[in-house]
C-alpha cells in the first residue's frame, strides 16, 4: 500500500504520467486488483478454517470419552 501511495503521489507532481503511459497505468491497476484479491480470499479461507477447527474442538469438548 505504501508503494501505491508513493506512485500516486508521483504521478500528480509528474504531471499526466499516467496519462503517457498507459500500459503501466493498467499494469499497476491490475497488480493492485491481483493483491487485493488475494488478500481477501485469503482472509476468507482462513475465516472457514477457524471456523471449522472451533466446531471440532467444541465436538472434542463436549463428548463423553470413556476410554476402554
Amino acid at each position: 500500500m505504501l508503494v501505491l501511495a508513493a506512485a500516486v503521489t508521483a504521478g500528480c507532481l509528474a504531471n499526466g504520467f499516467w496519462v503517457r503511459n498507459p500500459l503501466l497505468t493498467n499494469l499497476l491497476a491490475s497488480l493492485v486488483v491481483v493483491v487485493l484479491s488475494v488478500a481477501v480470499i485469503n482472509a476468507v479461507i482462513e475465516h472457514r478454517r477457524r471456523r471449522r477447527w472451533s466446531a471440532l474442538a467444541q465436538y472434542v469438548l463436549f463428548v463423553d470419552w470413556h476410554p476402554c
